[in-house]
């Protein structure tokens, strides 16, 4: 299944979500790119999701709900969600609104997201 604003791969059973938009600030792209991911969380019911940042540069906060939302999904699920390679300034939002460490797991880079999972 091809996806507009995001790729797919997985690893050793973890799903690995790649926002492939280097700016998620329009309406438009946010609202398609929630639809999409969710569409894909309810056919897919991942147990290990890990969403890259990696070339996003800068995010709306509808964005950030949408990643609550995903989680939301892949808990109900039993599974496990977390977030990896983010520009400094998208997670420096995600301090000042508490959800790096109480919400989300966010590592530096994709290798030590796997880790956490048990895969290097």
């Amino acid at each position: 299944m091809s996806h507009k604003h995001f790729e797919v791969e997985t690893d050793q059973g973890i799903t690995i979500v790649k926002l492939t938009d280097f700016e998620l600030l329009d309406q438009l792209v946010t609202y398609e790119m929630q639809n999409e991911l969710v569409q894909f969380l309810e056919q897919e019911k991942p147990q290990r999701l890990i969403v890259s940042f990696d070339g996003v540069r800068r995010c709306s906060t509808e964005i950030i709900n949408s990643m609550l939302r995903a989680r939301k999904r892949v808990a109900a699920e039993g599974g496990d969600m977390r977030l990896c390679s983010m520009h400094s300034t998208i997670r420096d939002v995600f301090r000042m609104l508490n959800l790096e460490g109480n919400v989300f797991e966010i590592f530096d880079a994709l290798p030590p997201a796997k880790e956490g999972f048990g895969l290097a």
